[in-house]
This record gives C-alpha cells, structure tokens and sequence, in this order.
C-alpha cells in the first residue's frame, strides 16, 4: 500500500493526465474538424485563420510606419498599352534597380513594334507569366502562354502565382520558385526581381531552401504612385533611382485578393511586399508544429494541476482565481507571441496553447463528470 501523500500525488497525476488528454483531443476537433466548414463560403473568410493574422493585425496598427527605400508601384490602372510602354521607358530612364511589369498583353495589335522593342530593349525589366499544375503531377508545374510576344522575345520572366489554396482564402505567403516535371525551377516575380536587382538578397533567399515564404507585410510601407504623376514628371530620379519599381493595376477588384491586414489589395502590392521581404532579409521563421504542441500541452497541464490544488484545498475564490489567471496567461501569450514576432521575425503558432487552456477548464469540468458517473456506477455494481 502506498502512504497516504503518494496516493494522493498518484491520483493527482491520473486526474491531470487524464484533463490534458481530453483537452488534446478537443483541441484537434476543433482544429481539424471545424476548420472543414471553409467549404462553405459564407464562412470561408472566419475559419481561414492563423494566429500570424492576429500578430500581423498588432503590427499593422501601431502608429509609426516607414516607407520602404527598396521598392515603390506605379499604379497604371488608366493606362491604355502604348501609355504603359511610356511609363516602362520613362521608369527605366531613371535608372531603376529592376522594373517589374505586373501586366500582360495577351493580343497583337496591327503594329506591335513598340511594344516588342520596349521589352526587348528595356535593362533590368522582368515580366510576369503565368503557371499551372501539371495534370499528371499537382505539386510539378509548367507555364501557360498568356501573351503572343512569350515566343518572340525572352525578357526575364517570374510567375504571379500566389499562394492562396481557393480564390477567396487568405494570401500569407509567396513562392521563390515552382518546380517543373523536369525538375527545371520557375521563379516567382518577387524571387526574378531579387534576382535582377540584388544577386545578394536573391543567394540569401536560395540558402534558405523552403518553397514559400512568410510575407511581412509591417516592417516597411510601399509608396504608391500614379502614372499620371510621373508622365507630369512630378517623380524624378530620386524617387525612383536605384529601386525595384513594380508596374501594375492598384485597383482593379478581380486582381485583389485577402491579406491579414484589413480588407483587400491589389497582387501587386502582394508581389512588392514579397519582394520588400526578399531585400530586406525580414524572413519570419516559423517553429515546428510539435514545439507549438508541446507548448501548448506543457501549459495545460500546470493549469489542470492549478485546478487539481484548487478543487482539493481551495475554496471556490480559489477556483474563480486560477480561472482568472487562465485569462491572464492567455493574454500574456498572445502579447508575447506578438512582441516575438515584430522584434525577433520568429513565428509562434500559439493557437493549440491558446485552444487547450481555454478548454482546460471544460476539460476539468467534463473529465470529472464522467469520472463521477464511473464512480457511481462502480457503487451500484458493488451494492447488488
């Protein structure tokens, strides 16, 4: 037989490992479970959700911002062809680091000799084409003629793909390149003009070896500028020197899509903020899905324990207090994750702590009605 105190320190840990197995097991359901119902559109924007959202949120409304000295659009949503032909040539005039064309003409005109000499003849100009899986591979890739000049002349090329898994899901990342079913790799528009403007950043953004990255989209703001302003020639050199100056529609909706910041942008604002993230080497690395989990696990069993001292010793004040305190290390959770996030780009997935302390206590409560009904059935076999 055991002594009374290591009877009671056994049971204690039967109990506690029992609450943090129950809690483990409505955390998956409601991560994998409820998380199926974004089929469903009307809720597709509230279960596609990740707590880097919450830490993008936190970032985006602090009150100082910094305008990125790496990369600005040129929005030429009024621009017919020949207008944005005149933005690439006056853009280039000034000497940029990279010109990104965010638009593609898909048919001839009767005469297309500015446009060929244009793209031909313009330095430093990628342009964009478009990929799609293979149908004998999904995760292998080849590109999709969108425009009657790809066969006729080869500017440097990156693909527009985004990483967003339905058309309405939340764009939180970007690809460096695709793999094609020969192996070959096809870089994406931000990963191209990295490539063209800044070998270095580019040889960093290899090193790496992940096909996507994380886009930050807090640490620098990118300037917007019109058209119409610099054909006025209000943008000269200093504005534009030295940049990567993306060419693209600013406002057009079918071109839009959801970010974690609020409401929706333009792709090429996605493709700048990627490539904002490529120059500036503010990559968020992302911890392993089971330190999140052992985290998240560590956490409820201190608090199934608190609940244990306080159902055993402590008066309901002391219940109320250790609920209390879940709350106050739930928000102490979400703060750090999000100071850890913005200062040290290291992202914390606190959403299986956050699911498993919040349903501790339903846990508590739940484990010890069963284990209740145990115990009474357990009576009534024993009085018979």
């Amino acid at each position: 037989m055991f002594s009374p105190r290591k009877q009671m320190f056994l049971e204690t840990a039967f109990h506690v490992a029992g609450i943090t197995l129950l809690a483990i097991l409505m955390t998956r359901f409601v991560i994998y479970d409820f998380s199926s119902l974004s089929a469903f559109m009307p809720m597709e924007k509230a279960t596609d959700f990740e707590m880097s959202d919450l830490y993008n949120a936190v970032e985006e409304n602090k009150a100082e911002h910094h305008l990125s000295q790496d990369v600005c659009v040129i929005s030429v949503d009024n621009c017919n062809r020949e207008g944005v032909l005149d933005v690439v040539n006056m853009v280039s005039a000034y000497g940029p680091a990279a010109i990104g064309l965010d638009i593609v003409f898909p048919w001839p005109e009767q005469d297309n000799s500015y446009l060929l000499s244009t793209l031909s003849e313009t330095p430093d100009l990628v342009c964009v084409n478009k990929v799609q899986p293979t149908e004998d591979d999904p995760t292998c890739y080849e590109v999709v003629p969108t425009s009657f000049y790809e066969s006729i002349i080869s500017p440097h090329y990156g693909h527009a793909k985004l990483v967003a898994y339905s058309t309405r899901a939340v764009v939180r990342r970007f690809y460096s390149y695709v793999l094609t079913a020969e192996g070959d790799t096809l870089l994406s528009l931000p990963a191209a003009l990295a490539k063209t403007a800044r070998p270095e950043c580019y040889e960093e953004l290899l090193r790496r070896n992940t096909q996507e990255e994380i886009i930050d989209y807090t640490t620098r703001e990118i300037p917007v500028y019109t058209a119409e302003e610099l054909l006025e020639g209000k943008l000269g050199a200093e504005v534009l020197s030295g940049k990567v100056v993306l060419l693209g529609d600013v406002n057009n909706m079918q071109d839009s899509y959801l970010t974690p910041l609020n409401g929706t942008i333009a792709g090429v604002m996605i493709h700048a903020c990627a490539t904002q993230t490529i120059l500036s080497g503010s990559y968020i690395t992302v911890t392993p899905p089971w330190v999140n989990w052992c985290m998240g696990i560590l956490l409820c069993i201190i608090l199934a324990a608190l609940l244990m001292e306080a159902r055993n010793r402590m008066s309901n004040v002391g219940s109320m207090v250790i609920r209390l305190a879940q709350v106050a290390i739930m928000y102490q959770i979400i703060v750090f994750g999000c100071k850890y996030y913005a200062e040290q780009h290291m992202y914390l997935d606190f959403s299986p702590s956050l699911l498993m302390i919040g349903l501790s206590a339903l846990a508590f409560d739940i484990w010890f009605g069963l284990y209740g009904i145990v115990k009474f059935v357990q009576h009534k076999i024993s009085m018979k």
